[in-house]
Parts: structure tokens; sequence; C-alpha cells
């Protein structure tokens, strides 16, 4: 029951706070959104793989591919999930956003380190680096967005004086 009421509070502020990057978002408000997300988008995905692979596998000798993945059987599903997946991005962005400031990093590095993430992919495929390449750093930072999700809250509050660290860490007594 208890566990019930945290769920139901956890996506309460979840959509409350659908456009606030500001604030905090606990560990325990984090995970049980994310993890419940997770957990419901198995469904969609298992329904959508069996209809696809299961028309695939019906296919005759004189079937076309083409034609059963552009079949709007098919396409009106994958339509309203994908729907749903936009409509609980954005949440999930500033949810995310405020743990990682709730954890204590600051507004203006979150932003820098989505820039540099979002202009090395893009350069990457600008310059036709290998797709492994491109995978193994998503792969790297992905982990470390992960890992600062993980930490308790004030974690990365710093008493340093560096300005490069005070650009990307609140100090201890600021927040």
């Amino acid at each position: 029951m208890v566990g019930e009421v945290v769920l139901v509070n956890a996506y309460k502020k979840f959509f409350r706070e659908y456009f606030n990057f500001k604030g905090k978002t606990s560990r325990l408000d984090f995970w049980y959104v994310i993890l419940s997300l997770l957990i419901l988008s198995i469904i969609p995905t298992v329904i959508l793989s069996y209809l696809i692979f299961g028309s695939l596998m019906n296919i005759s000798g004189g079937g076309n591919v083409q034609e059963i993945i552009e079949s709007t059987f098919l396409n009106i599903p994958i339509f309203i999930i994908g729907i749903i997946y936009l409509f609980l991005l954005v949440p999930v962005i500033t949810m995310t956003v405020r743990r990682w400031r709730d954890v204590g990093l600051r507004a203006s590095g979150i932003i820098l380190i989505f820039c540099l993430l979002v202009l090395i992919v893009i350069l990457c495929f600008i310059i036709h680096l290998k797709q492994n390449l491109i995978i193994d750093f998503l792969i790297v930072i992905s982990s470390a967005m992960f890992l600062i999700t993980l930490m308790p809250s004030r974690t990365c509050c710093t008493n340093s004086k560096n300005r490069i660290s005070q650009f990307f860490f609140y100090s201890k007594g600021e927040r």
C-alpha cells in the first residue's frame, strides 16, 4: 500500500511539473517513474514485435517485406505509441534535469554537456566516423549520466574555488 501511494505521488509530481526544470526530484521519485515507464513500454514493444515478426513469418514466397511494414495495420499502433512516447519525452527530460540539479549539477553545466553531446554526434555523422565509435561514445556518456541519477542529493556539490568546477557544480552552501 505504501509503495502504491509513493508511485502515485511520484506520477502526480511527474505530470504536475511537466515543464519545470527548476526544483528537485528525489532518487525514489525518479526511479519509481523511470522503472514503471520502462516496464510499461515493454508491453507495446512485445505486441508490435509479435505483429511485425508474425507478419514477416507468414510471408509466402511472393510476399514483399516492404508491403507488410508499410501496411496500415502496423502503422496505426506504431504512430499511437510514437505519440505517447513523444508526450512522455518532455517530462522525462525535465525530471532528469531536476534529478541532476538535486545531485549538485548547475544548469549551465547540464546545458553545456547536452550541447557538446549533440555537437559531437553531429560532427561524427558529418565526418563519417565509424558507427561503432559513435555508439561507444554514446554508451560512455549515457552511462555517466545514468550514474549521476543514482547519486544521493548534493553529492556533486563542491567547496572548490576553481571557476570550471563552479561552472558545473553548486557550492556546498549554495543549495
